[in-house]
Parts: C-alpha cells; structure tokens; sequence
C-alpha cells in the first residue's frame, strides 16, 4: 500500500471513492469549457498565471495556518522544473491552444495523460501492468466517446501544440514523484506558486496586456 495513503474505514471508502469520481467528472471535464470561454477576452498565460499564483498563495498560507512546516529553499527549488513541467507546458499550452479549438479537442487529448505516464513510467523506474493498460486504455475510449460527441474544431498548428500538454503533465507528474518535494498539498502549493511565476515571465515576454474591457462571462469563467 502507497505509505501516503489516508486509511479509511471499509464502509466509508465506497462513498468516498464516487464522490471523488464525481468530482473528476465534473470539475476536469468542465474546466476545458470554463478556460474556452476564459481566453476569448483574456492572454492565456496572463489568465493562467495568477489564477495559480492566486490559488498558490491561498493554499500555502492556509497550510501555514494548520501548522504545517514552510518549504525549504531547495525544495523551492526543486518544485520548479515540476511547476514549469505542469502549469507552463501543461496547462499554459492547453490555455494558449484553446484560443484556437474546440474544448471537446482539449479534453480528448488532455486524456492521453495517463498514458503518457505509463508510457514514460520506465524512465522512471515504474511499469504498468496489462491489467492498469487495459484499465487506463479503456478510460482514454471513455474521454473519447463523450468529447467526440461535441464540436471538434481545431487548427493543425494549435492541435500540435496542444500535444504538449499531456506529455508535460505526465513528465512533471512523475518527476515529483522522485524528487523530494515538500510533503502533501503544501507541494501543490509549492508547484502552482512557481510555475505560475514562470507563465507570468512568459507572459511578459509574449508581450500580453491586460485588456480594457472582461465581460462578465469571461471572468466568471476565470473565477470557476
């Protein structure tokens, strides 16, 4: 059993396990819709970066509040390469891509992540077995099924780009996995702080501004 695990009573882990299920198939599936919406009035990197810095300063400094211990320099350091992997080339990509298709697109290859993992998995010393192949091959047929039932449009150029993402995600999902981070969400928070410092610097090379007019659905879109 993984040693991070939280032990959970038997009759509990049922509900749990759906609830969490749920919330995978709402909020993941519906954050491609909100970010599509989200960059018709916003610079994707711009949204993207402080709405991870935001998130990561509100978590780290909730962390903080609970006791839990303050990152130290190298692991600031070390959460770099990880944030840059996942929020820059992860979900940068997918935001700047977005300007140009269809969010059943984005999902459909934002899918291919788990495989990605597995596929990388030896570099990393892992391997998966038949049984999580044919278990993450038939969830990727799901995620097809339901995106290929709305609109798919995309241009050649950004459809390429977009195959950034999940190969970025796997590749800084695994490496956090090997590099010694700080421990449980103060990681995340440690991650989404600097890599969305890194998408900020990018953003000011991209030269995006802010614009003068949000409409109302665009910001409730970022705000979601």
């Amino acid at each position: 059993m993984n040693s991070n695990a939280i032990d959970t009573p038997a009759d509990s882990a049922g509900p749990r396990v759906a609830l969490a299920l749920a919330a995978v198939y709402l909020i993941w599936g519906s954050t491609y819709l909100a970010m599509r919406i989200a960059v018709e009035a916003l610079p994707p990197f711009m949204m993207a970066s402080v709405r991870f810095v935001l998130v990561g300063v509100v978590l780290l400094t909730f962390l903080k509040t609970r006791g839990a211990a303050w990152p130290t320099p190298k692991e600031w350091l070390l959460s770099s390469p990880v944030g840059v992997l996942m929020f820059v080339l992860g979900n940068g990509t997918v935001a700047l891509a977005e300007k140009h298709i269809s969010s059943g697109i984005a999902a459909v290859v934002c899918g291919t992540m788990p495989l990605c993992a597995a596929a990388m998995g030896p570099l990393f010393g892992e391997r998966a077995t038949p049984r999580e192949w044919v278990g993450l091959i038939a969830g990727f047929a799901g995620v097809a099924v339901l995106g290929f039932g709305s609109e798919l449009r995309a241009e050649p150029f950004y459809a390429a780009i977009l195959c950034v993402a999940p190969v970025a995600w796997a590749a800084g999902s695994m490496l956090s996995r090997k590099l010694p981070l700080p421990k449980g969400l103060m990681s995340a928070a440690t991650q989404m702080i600097t890599g969305g410092a890194a998408m900020a610097f990018v953003s000011l090379a991209a030269g995006e501004r802010v614009p003068e007019h949000i409409p109302m659905k665009v910001a409730l879109s970022w705000v979601y």
